[in-house]
């Protein structure tokens, strides 16, 4: 298994099983009140071989706050149709937007991103309120 991406952006799709990313490498970003949800997105893009593809995946990802307490997390199941045909590689390419992710006050932060039980990414944010 490969991570070909995994980062913090503006906003993120895919098309045609191609990730298309916007304002890439994001890592701070400010608000204009606490506590406030991320304007963000995590574009991930996985890549495995044949051997490795299973029916089901997890991504895990976690917000963690700078004395490493977990402020926010979400699970996604990634499914894959068990008739399908198995040739080559296999990618997993997903834009997660972060808005549920909310933070209570500012300072620095950090995105870690699992796959089933391997730590992908673990990308640093910092997190300000925008000056009035």
């Amino acid at each position: 298994m490969r991570t070909e991406c995994a980062v913090l952006c503006d906003a993120a799709n895919v098309r045609d099983g191609l990730l298309h990313i916007l304002g890439a490498g994001v890592t701070q970003v400010a608000v204009p009140e606490l506590p406030a949800q991320l304007p963000i997105t995590l574009a991930l893009r996985v890549v495995e071989e044949s051997r490795e593809i299973r029916p089901g995946h997890t991504v895990l990802i976690e917000l963690f706050s700078y004395t490493s307490q977990v402020v926010a997390s979400m699970s996604l199941q990634f499914l894959i149709d068990p008739e399908a045909p198995i040739t080559g590689e296999g990618a997993l390419a997903a834009p997660i937007p972060l808005h549920s992710f909310t933070v209570e006050r500012a300072g620095r932060y950090t995105v870690k991103v699992s796959l089933d039980t391997t730590v992908l990414a673990e990308l640093p944010l910092k997190v300000e309120k925008m000056a009035v």
